[in-house]
């Protein structure tokens, strides 16, 4: 049965590859920022990718991203 929902959740994930779309920043940890996006996904994005554009980061800004990979419980994102 966890096979069976693993597969499932794989699957599901699978389509939000390639997304773009605003997400809503709700946490900054050490290395990424975390945020979710109108369907409450959650996606991480590097904060490298903040400070290599000279960006900010908030709580609750919005941003524009891309979905370029999937794990296990998020989605991985770049910014647009």
């Amino acid at each position: 049965m966890t096979r069976v929902c693993k597969q499932i959740i794989e699957k599901r994930d699978s389509f939000w590859y390639d997304w773009k779309g605003s997400m809503i920043i709700n946490e900054i940890k050490d290395r990424y920022v975390l945020g979710r996006n109108y369907a409450y996904k959650s996606i991480f994005i590097p904060k490298s990718e903040f400070l290599n554009q000279n960006l900010s980061y908030k709580l609750g800004k919005s941003i524009t991203i891309q979905i370029i990979g999937r794990y296990r419980n998020s989605l991985e994102g770049k910014l647009v």
